[in-house]
C-alpha cells in the first residue's frame, strides 16, 4: 500500500504541486497566528476600515501577528511598478526582468517600512522605549518578506500562486465583517430567516456573475494562412468581457489607501496641520471622498488593464507579421481600430462591472454607518471566486497529461 502511494505521488504532478500549497497554507495560517514577539501589544486608532481594506491587498492590519503586513506592500510596489513599464519605451520597461525584480523589492521594503510605522505608531506597547518598536518593525518586515517568499513558493511549486494566500487571508477575514451583520440580526431575531435567505441569494448572485464576467469572452473571428484543415474556422481572438479579471479590485484598494498611510505618518511629525487632519479624515475609503475615489480607480483601472492586457497596436503588429488577419479587416490602422474599439467597449463593460459589485456597496455605508465593515464583503467574494477559478484552470492544465495514453512502453 505505502508503495503504491509513492507511486502515486511520484507521477501525479498536480497531487505533489497540491500537497505543497497545503504545506505553504499551514505555514501562513501559523505565522498569522504568531504574536509579534517581547511586546503585548493592544489597538488603539487604527483606523479600522483601513485595517479592512488591508485584507483585499493581502495584509491584515487589524491583528498583531509577524504577519499583519502581509504581502500589502509587494502589492502595493506592484502597482506603481506596473504604471512605470506600461509603456515598452520606457526606461523601466527596457530594463531586464532582474533589475525590474530588484528595484521592485526595494520599492515594497520602503512601502513596508511606512506601513509598518503606521501600524507601530498607532499601537500602545507595554513594554516602553524605541527599542522594541524597531524590533517589532523588523520583525513585520521579516515576515512580510517571508509571506512573499512563500508566494513565489507556491507560484513556483504549487497550484494557485500568490491567489492561494489572497484568497484564504480573505476568506479567514470576512468573519470580521460579517460581525457587526450577525450582532444586529441577534438583536432582532425576527430578521434572521430574511436575512439568512436575503445574504444566501446575493452572495450566489455576486458569483453567479463573476463566474460569467470572467468566463465570457468577445472572439473575433481570425484566418490563419497557415492553417488549411477543418479547424481553420474556429480560430478566433478572444477578448474577455472584464479583460483586467479582479485585479482593479487589489489595485484600486492598495491606491486609495495608500496616502492614507502617508498622511497617518506625516500627522506625527506635524499633528496640528489642518491639511493633513482633513486629508486622513476625508481620504478613508468609508467617506465619501474615499468611496467616490475607489469607485474612479476601479473604472481606471479596468480601462488601464484592459489596454495592458490586449495592447490594439501590439496585437495588429504580432497578426500582421505572422500573416493572419481579422475577417474582413485590413491590416495596419483599419485593425489596430477594430480591436481598439472592442477593447474599450469590453473594458469599460468591466469597469462598471467592478464599479457595481466592489464599489457600489460602499454608497450604503455612507448612510448605514453600522454596515460599513460589511460593505467590502462583495468585492472579497468576487475576488475569491476569481481567484479559485484561476485555480481550476491550473488543476485541468495540470490533469491533461493523465488524459493521454501510453503509445510505446
Amino acid at each position: 500500500m505505502i508503495t503504491g502511494l509513492k507511486m502515486k505521488f511520484r507521477k501525479s504532478l498536480l497531487l505533489r504541486k497540491g500537497i505543497v500549497t497545503i504545506l505553504i497554507m499551514m505555514v501562513y495560517l501559523f505565522g498569522r497566528n504568531v504574536a509579534l514577539p517581547h511586546v503585548v501589544i493592544t489597538n488603539k486608532g487604527l483606523d479600522e476600515m483601513l485595517q479592512l481594506a488591508s485584507i483585499t491587498t493581502g495584509g491584515d492590519m487589524a491583528s498583531n501577528s509577524v504577519f499583519s503586513l502581509g504581502l500589502t506592500p509587494w502589492m502595493t510596489a506592484v502597482i506603481i511598478m506596473s504604471l512605470f513599464t506600461t509603456r515598452q519605451d520606457s526606461t523601466f520597461a527596457k530594463k531586464s526582468q532582474k533589475e525590474q525584480s530588484m528595484w521592485q523589492m526595494l520599492l515594497a521594503l520602503v512601502l513596508g517600512v511606512l506601513q509598518g510605522l503606521v501600524k507601530i505608531m498607532e499601537t500602545d506597547f507595554e513594554v516602553p522605549g524605541l527599542g522594541p518598536k524597531l524590533a517589532a518593525l523588523v520583525v513585520l518586515l521579516g515576515g512580510s518578506f517571508f509571506v512573499v517568499w512563500l508566494a513565489s513558493m507556491n507560484t513556483q511549486f504549487g497550484v494557485g500562486g500568490a491567489g492561494a494566500i489572497f484568497m484564504s487571508n480573505i476568506v479567514m477575514a470576512n468573519g470580521k465583517m460579517l460581525g457587526p451583520g450577525i450582532s444586529y440580526v441577534l438583536k432582532h431575531r425576527q430578521l434572521l430567516w430574511p436575512a439568512l435567505i436575503g445574504g444566501t441569494l446575493i452572495m450566489v448572485l455576486i458569483i453567479m456573475v463573476a463566474v460569467i464576467f470572467d468566463r465570457s469572452e468577445y472572439r473575433m473571428p481570425l484566418k490563419r494562412v497557415m492553417v488549411t484543415n477543418e479547424y481553420g474556422n474556429d480560430i478566433y481572438l478572444p477578448i474577455k468581457t472584464a479583460p483586467a479579471g479582479a485585479m482593479p479590485v487589489m489595485f484600486g484598494m492598495a491606491l486609495v489607501t495608500l496616502p492614507q498611510y502617508f498622511c497617518q505618518l506625516l500627522l506625527v511629525i506635524w499633528p496640528d496641520s489642518k491639511i493633513l487632519n482633513w486629508l486622513t479624515t476625508n481620504l478613508v475609503i468609508n467617506s465619501a471622498l474615499g468611496t467616490v475615489a475607489y469607485i474612479i480607480s476601479l473604472l481606471a483601472l479596468s480601462l488601464a488593464f484592459a489596454y495592458v492586457n490586449i495592447n490594439p497596436e501590439d496585437t495588429a503588429e504580432g497578426l500582421q507579421k505572422s500573416g493572419d488577419y481579422i475577417t474582413g479587416i485590413a491590416y495596419g490602422d483599419e485593425t489596430k481600430k477594430y480591436i481598439a474599439h472592442y477593447m474599450w467597449h469590453m473594458g469599460i463593460l468591466g469597469g462598471l462591472y467592478m464599479a457595481v459589485i466592489a464599489g457600489c456597496p460602499l454608497i450604503l455605508g455612507l448612510y448605514y454607518p453600522e454596515l460599513q465593515r460589511m460593505v467590502l464583503l462583495p468585492g472579497n467574494l468576487m475576488l475569491n471566486t476569481t481567484f479559485f477559478l484561476v485555480i481550476i484552470d491550473q488543476i485541468r492544465t495540470l490533469r491533461l497529461a493523465t488524459r493521454y495514453t501510453k503509445i510505446l512502453d
